[in-house]
């Protein structure tokens, strides 16, 4: 499916989930469990008479078997082509003719689908979502179909596009056999062999009400969602006998250093990442306020440092992803100014944990943090998709409603450890460096 901006630049919405301020208030949602289990969550939004329905599925590339990356995003795919009582199409036709708006995303810990549309029609929408939680049907025409459509977009989107083939190998290399080291939309010659039975087993193993939670914002009250959810929702049951696999348990990678050069002819602007593997989960909130203290894309510390004062960098970004079954990974994007600096760069990203942070430059991160979030209130779906991402990827509601608290309790000494530890010499770590054929940076 095509995605949003906001949805393909979800990760960016992840790494803000910690970071809000006692002094701003800005979410205020409720939650109650269904009488089948089913947790629902709610954000009030009267701004407009238009709700947003989302519905998170525990599981995602993590849960893939060995041998069948991909399956769970082309399952999202899948998604779309009906039921007996809604038929391939029905879905999304009567959303645009109702003026909504609907699309789905497939991540490494969570598979979600989102409906935006008038508070009058929200039953409706919600019958439907339900509907296709047990009673999808498979077309043999259709798989095979939307299997050549992932492959495309795979050739688009991976192997059409350099940055994103490096950043694979990266990956890989970070993780190893981690289930966190195989791309979301699954590797070619895995997607090319999933059969229509991979398909149906992952979503009759996964797409139930226990592995599932609700997500709304909008114009809509507790006391007007709770009956439309029982009576849509709360009638599912799980399957008899089937209880959800264990857990995939995958070894923490190793510290180590290793660095990837990736040519390619298309590559007009050669760039170099860093990726390092967070150790420890308690580095979290600290590992935010640093990557916003040195990667803000005009005033963070590196783009100061590397393209004000050195001028051999174009642009320097940093960003923490926040992970459920790990501690998440701090990323570094540098663009050189020209090949020739990407030595320079390179030692001065290894050096990051000498670089002096202070207490203004904390606060002046958690200011500069809390004012991007202040706008999520101004979208329906964005809202929505803040509070699901922030349960499916582990947190508790209870974590969601003391944001707060959580991230005014980050010490400078905080900051200082998580700066230490992510860039000492035994971290786990990959530098990727991007380049035209036939250039080196030495």
């Amino acid at each position: 499916m095509k995605k949003p901006v906001f949805l393909r630049n979800v990760c960016f919405y992840l790494t803000l989930f910690w970071v809000l301020s006692a002094s701003y208030p800005a979410f205020s949602a409720t939650h109650f469990t269904l009488k089948n289990g089913m947790d629902v969550y709610l954000e009030e939004n009267h701004r407009a008479p238009a709700v947003t329905q989302m519905i998170f599925y525990k599981t995602g590339s993590w849960n893939e078997p060995a041998g069948k990356s991909g399956v769970a995003h082309l399952l999202e795919h899948m998604m779309f082509k009906g039921t007996k009582k809604f038929p391939s199409g029905r879905f999304s036709e009567e959303i645009s003719r109702n003026g909504g708006e609907e699309n789905a995303f497939t991540g490494k810990d969570m598979t979600a689908y989102h409906q935006t549309i008038s508070k009058e029609h929200l039953p409706m929408i919600m019958e439907m979502e339900a509907d296709r939680m047990q009673n999808l049907q498979f077309s043999a025409k259709e798989f095979a179909f939307e299997k050549q459509v992932v492959l495309e977009e795979r050739l688009l989107r991976y192997e059409n596009q350099p940055l994103s083939k490096l950043s694979e190998q990266m990956q890989l290399a970070l993780f190893g056999n981690n289930p966190y080291g195989r791309p979301t939309i699954g590797l070619k010659e895995d997607i090319a062999a999933l059969s229509e039975e991979d398909l149906q087993d992952f979503y009759q193993t996964y797409y139930r009400p226990e592995n599932a939670f609700l997500v709304f914002s909008g114009d809509i009250t507790k006391e007007e969602l709770l009956p439309l959810a029982e009576k849509y929702y709360g009638v599912l049951r799980n399957p008899p006998q089937k209880p959800l696999p264990a857990k995939v348990s995958a070894s923490k990678p190793q510290n180590f250093t290793q660095e990837i050069t990736f040519r390619h002819p298309l590559v007009k602007q050669p760039i170099v990442m860093l990726s390092i593997l967070n150790p420890d989960k308690d580095l979290i909130l600290p590992a935010e306020v640093l990557a916003e203290i040195i990667g803000e894309s005009s005033i963070g510390k590196l783009y100061l440092s590397l393209a004000m004062d050195k001028e051999i960098a174009l642009s320097a970004t940093a960003v923490f992803n926040r992970q459920k079954h790990l501690s998440g990974t701090f990323n570094i994007s540098v663009i050189p100014n020209k090949i020739s600096d990407i030595p320079e760069i390179k030692k001065e990203l290894q050096q990051i944990k000498d670089i002096k942070i202070s207490e203004k430059d904390i606060n002046n991160a958690k200011e500069r943090l809390i004012s991007s979030l202040i706008y999520i209130n101004d979208d329906i779906l964005l809202q929505s998709s803040y509070l699901g991402n922030a349960i499916a990827l582990g947190n508790s509601f209870s974590d969601y409603q003391s944001i707060a608290a959580k991230i005014n309790a980050v010490t400078l000494t905080d900051v200082k450890k998580a700066q230490q530890v992510l860039f000492s010499d035994t971290s786990a770590k990959v530098f990727g460096i991007l380049l035209p054929p036939d250039k080196s940076p030495e």
